[in-house]
């Protein structure tokens, strides 16, 4: 626990002093977004299955919005061809990244379910009597069983 206190007032720590380099870093815009993909990657890459897929989506749809609105301060802005075009894109990789997110966690519920379906097999395995002698079950110990038969 005291790691994990060390290391979330570390990171909280390193996140501001970022923030006062990526204030010098706006002078030079390349070395900024540099420094911000590198911060990115090393969040993603702590990210697993559907969550880094949902990332990835909402990502993609984000950069397409942002050059869509730049693309919008340019020539052919009011082209509906060109709108239409550019959220029929977004659209299918909406639909790609979610298809591949749903994979995802369709494996991980199957893998679930088989690791379940595994323990519950050993333990009944576990559970199971020995056979006595000649192959028969033991006789129940005494005080078991459905309790005194009436007379």
């Amino acid at each position: 626990m005291r790691d994990l206190t060390k290391s979330m007032a570390s990171y909280g720590w390193a996140m501001s002093m970022f923030g006062v380099q990526q204030m010098f870093n706006m002078l030079s815009p390349n070395k900024a977004a540099d420094a911000f993909n590198h911060v990115t990657g090393a969040a993603v890459d702590q990210m697993s299955g559907a969550l880094k897929e949902t990332f990835r989506a909402g990502d993609r749809i984000q950069a397409g919005l942002i050059d869509m609105m730049m693309s919008g301060f340019g020539m052919g802005a009011m082209d509906p061809n060109r709108w239409m075009q550019a959220g029929t894109d977004m659209m299918q990789q909406t639909a790609a990244a979610a298809q591949r997110a749903t994979q995802a966690g369709a494996n991980a519920t199957s893998q679930a379910a088989q690791a379940t379906a595994n323990a519950a097999a050993q333990a009944a395995r576990a559970a199971t009597p020995s056979t006595g002698p000649a192959g028969n079950p033991p006789p129940p110990p005494q005080g078991q069983g459905w309790g005194p038969m009436p007379k």
